[in-house]
C-alpha cells in the first residue's frame, strides 16, 4: 500500500511528531514507581499519578511515529535513487525511535495510572469502612456461669460456691446462704437446656444504692466501652435517693450495650420489696428464636 502525502500533510505530520516530543511523555510526567506520597492531597480528595491523558498522548504519538515509518518506507521504494533518500532513511529511523519511545512510555503510563486508580479505590474503601471495634466480645459466661453449660453443671458450680440452687419453672437461681454475702444473686433463664439469659442481682444497702449504681455502670463501661444506649438522666428524687425513688414507683432506664450475639443492660429495679441493681446478659440468638 502506498500512502500519498502532499507538502501540507508532510508538514502537519512533522509538526505532530515535534509537538508529541514537546508534550512530555509518561516517563517524564508520571511519578517513578515506589515514590513517596503516592496519595497526594488535591482540591478534590486524594490523587496519585498525573492523568490518563499522558499515556493517551503517548499512544497517539506512537501511532503518528508508526505512520511516519510507513510514509518513509513508501518514499524509499518510490524514490530509491533520489537525493532525498538519506532524508527518508533518517525519517524512518526517527519514526522507529518514536514508536519504541512513545510505545514504552504509553505502557508505563497506563501501568502507573492503573496502579494509582487502584490505590485511590483502596483509599476510598478504607475511609468508607467502619472503624474496627477493639471492645471485648459479648461474654460467654458470667461469674463462671456459661451460656453453653448444661443445667447439671451449673447446679454443681453454684453448690461449689457454697450457695443454694432453686428452680422455678425455666428459671434457676443461685443465691448465697448468707444475707451478708457480697456475691450477687444469679438468675438463669433456660431455653433448650442451656441459659438464654443470665441476670446478676446486687442488693446492697439503700444508703449506698446511688454509689453502687454508678460503680457498676463505670465497671461495665471500663470493660466494654461506651454503651450503645446511654443511661437516662436520674430525676432529682432519684439523685437524692435511688432506693426511695424506686420504692415510690420511678423506673429509671440504665445503659445498654449491644453486640450481634447479645446485649447487656444495667437497670435499677424494685423487686421483693427492696431496691436492687440488676445486670441482664441476654443472648440475641435466643431472643430471636422466641
Amino acid at each position: 500500500m502506498t500512502l500519498s502525502f502532499g507538502v501540507r500533510e508532510q508538514r502537519a505530520l512533522g509538526v505532530l511528531c515535534s509537538v508529541s516530543l514537546l508534550l512530555g511523555c509518561s516517563f517524564i510526567a508520571e511519578p517513578p514507581p515506589g515514590s513517596a506520597n503516592e496519595l497526594r492531597p488535591q482540591d478534590k480528595g486524594y490523587r496519585c499519578g498525573k492523568s490518563f491523558w499522558y499515556p493517551v498522548a503517548d499512544t497517539v504519538s506512537a501511532a503518528a511515529s508508526a505512520t511516519w515509518v510507513v510514509r518513509a518506507n513508501d518514499e524509499l521504494e518510490t524514490h530509491s535513487h533520489d537525493s532525498e533518500t538519506d532524508v527518508w532513511r533518517a525519517s524512518r529511523i526517527a519514526g522507529w525511535v518514536g514508536v519504541g519511545l512513545f510505545g514504552a512510555s504509553a505502557i508505563y503510563g497506563y501501568i502507573v495510572e492503573g496502579r494509582c486508580a487502584q490505590l485511590r479505590k483502596n483509599h476510598e474503601l478504607a475511609v468508607a469502612a467502619p472503624p474496627v471495634s477493639n471492645r471485648p466480645n459479648f461474654p460467654a459466661s458470667v461469674f463462671g456461669f456459661g451460656f453453653q453449660m448444661p443445667r447439671g453443671d451449673l447446679v454443681q458450680l453454684c453448690l461449689s460456691k457454697g450457695a443454694e440452687w432453686t428452680m422455678d419453672g425455666a428459671v434457676g437461681t443461685c443465691r448465697a446462704k448468707s444475707e451478708a454475702s457480697a456475691s450477687p444473686e444469679i438468675r438463669l433463664t433456660f431455653q433448650l437446656g442451656t441459659p438464654s439469659e443470665i441476670r446478676t442481682i446486687f442488693t446492697g444497702s439503700a444508703q449506698t444504692k446511688n454509689r453502687d449504681y454508678q460503680a457498676l455502670a463505670s465497671g461495665l463501661r471500663k470493660s466494654y466501652g461506651a454503651p450503645q444506649v446511654e443511661a437516662a438522666a436520674l430525676s432529682s428524687a432519684c439523685q437524692a435517693s435511688l432506693a426511695q425513688c424506686l420504692e415510690s414507683g420511678e423506673r429509671p432506664k440504665g445503659p445498654v450495650w449491644h453486640w450481634a450475639t447479645g446485649s447487656i443492660e444495667l437497670t435499677p429495679i424494685w423487686a421483693d420489696e427492696r431496691a436492687v441493681l440488676e445486670i441482664r446478659y441476654t443472648l440475641e440468638e435466643a431472643a430471636g428464636a422466641q
